[in-house]
């Protein structure tokens, strides 16, 4: 059974782009008299081309924000201008300092029960049985929907309801270069 997601509750998109090419994205959608935030989708492509990733984000709702780290700001500028996906004004800093503070706290949220995710989104749950520490650091790379994951959790706080009728960019002068 598919979750039914209000249409008053913030929505918030995180990316993450490997260097072989492959291209994670979950979807979070923040239940904001709770804080729970529900992960309720993802998708992992596979080296396609940024049409196919493009039409795979947007199709999902051009309206979310999505985070993304700054090394992936020159393909974030393409999901921007090719494909009309609504990428937010300043990316997220991926450091190791960054990610193992955002593990963290996607850890907290989990035992808090405040990070939910859904049974149907499989490949998303595959891969985190599969994530580990690496020598007691958290792993920056071959865990693109975990990494996609910190990103949305590092920028909730741009999260956004779905306004009636059209959709608004986060930042018309978007600062990707």
């Amino acid at each position: 059974m598919a979750i039914n997601i209000p249409d008053h509750w913030k929505r918030i998109c995180g990316i993450h782009v490997e260097a072989d090419g492959r291209v994670g994205a979950v979807w979070l959608a923040l239940d904001t008299t709770t804080s729970v935030a529900d992960l309720y989708d993802c998708a992992l492509f596979d080296r396609e081309v940024m049409a196919v990733v493009g039409q795979g984000i947007a199709g999902r709702g051009r309206w979310i924000p999505v985070a993304y780290r700054k090394q992936d700001s020159e393909f974030a500028r393409k999901l921007f201008n090719e494909c009309g996906v609504d990428i937010l004004p300043e990316p997220v800093m991926d450091s190791q300092a960054m990610a193992e503070i955002s593990a963290r706290t996607i850890r907290q949220m989990i035992r808090a029960s405040q990070l939910v995710v859904e049974m149907e989104v499989a490949e998303f749950r595959r891969e985190f049985e599969r994530y580990n520490m690496q020598d007691s650091q958290v792993p920056l790379k071959d865990f693109p929907l975990m990494s996609a994951l910190r990103h949305a959790v590092e920028k909730i706080d741009w999260a956004r309801a779905q306004t009636m009728g059209r959709s608004r960019p986060c930042s018309p002068k978007l600062a990707v270069v």
